[in-house]
């Protein structure tokens, strides 16, 4: 049985940070092992106390796992190469190399370990991005509205996030990452009932519509589905991110197989039945990527 990276499942955390690296052109493998061993370190510092330190997750782009454990591919791992909609919407591809959430109760450390983490591996690879993100108010998005209301609970939060142990690569989990940017004005300008028809809840008491009073294109209706009859459930660690100029949701999700995040994204873009979500209508993603989260047993191997 393989060993999660644990910081997947610890939740609660109101702090966020992300940081997503590309590879300097002629980086050598074995530098970059070493480079990846010494920032891992950082955010288990013993200087700082237990209970400030962040939590870290780390994921690797598919061409960086593939260099680094071969032998521990996992079925289906692919560059995400984003999604046109038959009405225009769409999500661009950003696929980076590595990437790393750093996530706790404070800020600061998570800055802190932050700063570690890019001086460890400035010497192999390029910042191509960084988040900062937060959790608002009660696990609101900033439209109002609960995200992840549907996300499995306790131990089947594992079976919908893990690759079994029996399959390569199991013990890890596949990781979609998204960067959606909202039109907060437009969306405003709505009533209550307005936006429950596009998310499929209501605001007050976040109960699902139910029946005809579900649109087809409420974005439950399109993100809570199956195909040949089997559901497609992931699991979600989405929280708010930006300010006053611009602000959204820094979507992420993990699943035990990639074709979860095909189903989702073409469900909710059209590319299905050409019904798009009501929700794209008021956010965009700017960026999108799919990583590979490893399990413990094969991080500490793919390093050595």
């Amino acid at each position: 049985m393989r060993s999660p990276q644990q910081a997947i499942f610890l939740e609660d955390s109101d702090h966020h940070l992300w940081l997503e690296y590309d590879l300097l052109p002629g980086a050598e493998i074995r530098d970059v092992r070493e480079a990846v061993r010494l920032a891992l370190e950082v955010p288990r510092d013993s200087r700082v106390d237990s209970e400030r330190r962040p939590r870290c997750v780390i994921a690797f782009g598919p061409v960086l796992w593939s260099r680094l454990a071969t032998e521990r591919v996992p079925q289906g791992l692919h560059l995400f190469e984003g999604i046109d909609g038959p009405e225009g919407h769409h999500a661009p591809p950003t696929p980076h190399n590595i990437w790393i959430w750093l996530h706790g109760d404070h800020h600061d450390e998570n800055v802190a370990a932050a700063l570690g983490v890019h001086r460890a591996l400035r010497s192999v690879a390029r910042l191509a991005a960084e988040e900062h993100g937060f959790r608002y108010r009660d696990s609101l998005d900033l439209t109002g509205f609960v995200d992840g209301t549907a996300n499995a609970k306790g131990a089947e939060r594992q079976v919908v996030a893990l690759i079994p142990s029996r399959q390569r690569g199991g013990g890890g989990s596949h990781v979609l990452a998204q960067r959606w940017v909202h039109d907060l004005r437009r969306w405003e300008a709505l009533s209550d009932a307005q936006q429950s028809k596009i998310m499929g809840r209501t605001k007050d008491g976040n109960e699902e519509l139910k029946g005809r009073a579900m649109p087809k294109h409420a974005h439950v209706a399109r993100t809570d589905i199956e195909v040949e009859g089997e559901a497609q459930p992931v699991y979600r660690r989405s929280v708010p991110f930006g300010g006053v100029r611009e602000h959204g949701l820094y979507f992420v999700a993990f699943a035990n197989s990639s074709k979860r995040f095909d189903a989702l994204l073409e469900s909710m873009f059209g590319v299905t039945d050409g019904v798009h979500d009501r929700l794209l209508d008021f956010s965009r993603a700017t960026s999108g990527a799919y990583y590979f989260a490893p399990s413990q047993e094969d991080l500490d191997s793919a390093l050595k």
